[in-house]
C-alpha cells in the first residue's frame, strides 16, 4: 500500500510540474500574430455616426447605444418590439433603448445584456 501511495504522490507532484511549466510557458512567450491582430481589431473596431448611418435599413442595421456599436440585423426579425427596432437604425439610438417607444420606459437588464451578441466595436471620438 505504501508503493502505491509513493507513486501517486510521484504522479501528482510530476502532473503539477508539467501544468506548471506549460502554463508558465504560454503566459511569457511573445505572441507577435496575437500582437497584430490585437492592432488591427483596435483599429477597425471604431466607427464614426458617418459609418453607422450608412447601416440604415433591415439588410444592415448598425446602431450605437451608449458608446457601444451593435449590428442588431440578425435581431430585428426576433426582436419582441417588433419593427422598432428599425427606428434606431444607423442612428445613435441611445434614447430610444434607455426609453422604449410607446412603453417611456428602460429596456430590461436582459435586453442591456444581449446586446453583448451584437456588440461590433465603439463610436470613434
Amino acid at each position: 500500500m505504501k508503493t502505491l501511495g509513493l507513486w501517486l504522490l510521484i504522479v501528482i507532484v510530476l502532473g503539477g510540474g508539467i501544468w506548471w511549466y506549460s502554463s508558465s510557458q504560454s503566459t511569457t512567450e511573445p505572441q507577435d500574430t496575437n500582437q497584430e491582430q490585437s492592432t488591427e481589431t483596435t483599429n477597425a473596431d471604431q466607427f464614426t455616426i458617418t459609418q453607422i448611418a450608412e447601416h440604415n435599413s433591415s439588410d444592415s442595421c448598425w446602431m450605437t447605444i451608449e458608446g457601444k456599436v451593435y449590428d442588431v440585423t440578425e435581431a430585428i426579425s426576433g426582436h419582441p418590439g417588433g419593427e422598432f427596432i428599425l427606428r434606431g437604425c444607423g442612428i445613435d439610438a441611445t434614447e430610444l433603448f434607455n426609453n422604449r417607444p410607446g412603453e417611456g420606459t428602460p429596456h430590461s437588464s436582459a435586453a442591456r445584456a444581449g446586446l453583448e451578441n451584437f456588440e461590433i466595436g465603439v463610436l470613434a471620438n
